[in-house]
């Protein structure tokens, strides 16, 4: 058992906010955990942390939420010590939700009316990104600390902001606390990012849905990062990796950084050319999600082969995957974050490299198979591709 001092955790006790149930399986996992002193400085986190830890249920925090309420009607003797509590753990949340490195709709096609009722009548989920403290070693997808990360996505719509809070009883809330996560594989290992790329299956209550999601340590610090994302782009970019942990390098002989830098410019070209009206609101649409309205549209470009010859030295197609932001998607519900393959040529410019003439229908043809991907699925967005292609071939026929 932990011997150390745990001033909170006996507060708590005192308080009749925790039972010594609950007191003595803190300070066991205190022991558990290896850790030299409790890891949080306020009575609101503590609360948190034991709820995160399953050592308590929803039920306490319903139970303190409605006390609280009464002692200031004058139903319960003065206890300020509840109100702090509970203000405490909501303003957590809260900061855990300004923290956030990445907001994204994810769960779009999850069922159930409880589920239409956190999206708030919008068919998907905001998704805040998780911290918690980690080894050296970036943790399996299997490790349980990554599924209780996931879960408190869920506890964070569930007992958030009141505005969205999930109006359901107290033990359908403390359900959220129950989601299983089966079928857990790792898509592959990106041993430089030290960075991990899973699927499972989310199950709560009587529905799942298949999710991806990303294991990997935050720039700069030793906190892992969790978070999900569209299945389609993580298995597009974890898919790749080698068994060794490495990414193919590919792009010859132009090189994958010129053909980034290429196509980035290439699409900033496209977009200033075709801005529309509607631009502005989308930005404002943006910032009200809490998301840089400036952010660059390519996220990343990754050649998978190297470039054919189409004139030597002068030009060539390269078969590129390329992750991209599409605000239309999030409009839809879906993930802005879309990932699509495609050949894009490119020509000789100087002493560096620029897209093609042709680049604007290259672009264009690649986000439609893009967006019926995100709906249809990717077979259909390969017939797509095979539609493009032969109208190609066509026009160039007539021509001739």
């Amino acid at each position: 058992m932990f011997t150390n001092a745990t001033p909170l955790l006996d507060q708590l006790l005192a308080s009749h906010i925790i039972d010594e149930v609950a007191h003595d399986a803190a300070k066991q996992r205190l022991e558990d955990l290896a850790l030299s002193r409790e890891p949080f400085d306020t009575l609101g986190i503590g609360l948190f942390w034991l709820l995160d830890n399953e050592i308590v249920s929803a039920d306490l925090i319903d139970e303190l939420e409605m006390r609280s309420q009464q002692e200031e009607e004058g139903a319960f003797a003065a206890n300020s010590i509840h109100k702090q509590v509970v203000a405490e753990f909501a303003a957590h949340l809260a900061a855990l939700q300004r923290a956030s490195v990445e907001r994204q709709f994810w769960l779009s096609m999850f069922p159930g009316p409880r589920w239409a009722w956190l999206t708030g009548g919008a068919a998907a989920v905001v998704f805040a990104g998780w911290f918690f403290l980690a080894p050296d070693a970036t943790p399996s997808c299997e490790d349980e600390r990554v599924a209780g990360a996931l879960r408190r996505a869920l506890v964070e719509v569930a007992f958030g902001d009141s505005s969205r809070r999930w109006p359901g009883t107290a033990e359908d809330r403390s359900n959220l606390l129950l989601a299983r996560f089966t079928h857990v594989k790792e898509i592959g290992y990106i041993k430089a990012e030290r960075s991990r790329g899973c699927a499972a299956t989310l199950t709560l209550e009587d529905s799942s849905l298949p999710i991806a999601f990303t294991v990997g340590p935050e720039k700069g610090s030793k906190e892992i990062m969790v978070r999900t994302g569209d299945r389609r782009v993580i298995e597009a970019r974890y898919g790749r990796a080698n068994k060794d942990g490495t990414l193919p390098t590919f792009g010859a002989p132009i090189g994958k950084a010129q053909l980034s830098a290429a196509f980035s410019s290439g699409v900033e070209a496209f977009e200033k050319k075709t801005a529309s009206i509607n631009a502005s609101a989308l930005k404002e649409m943006d910032r009200r999600r809490g998301i840089d309205p400036d952010r660059k549209t390519v996220q990343s470009v990754e050649p998978l082969a190297d470039c054919l010859v189409v004139e030597p030295g002068k030009k060539y197609a390269c078969r590129l995957q390329v992750q991209y932001i599409d605000r239309a998607m999030a409009i839809l519900g879906k993930s802005e974050t879309q990932v699509v393959q495609g050949d894009f040529d490119f020509v000789k410019q100087g002493a560096g490299w620029a897209v093609s003439d042709n680049f604007s229908r290259q672009y264009l043809d690649a986000v439609v198979r893009g967006r019926l991907g995100a709906l249809k699925g990717d077979e259909a967005a390969r017939k797509l591709e095979e539609i493009q292609k032969n109208r190609g071939k066509e026009g160039a026929s007539a021509n001739n």
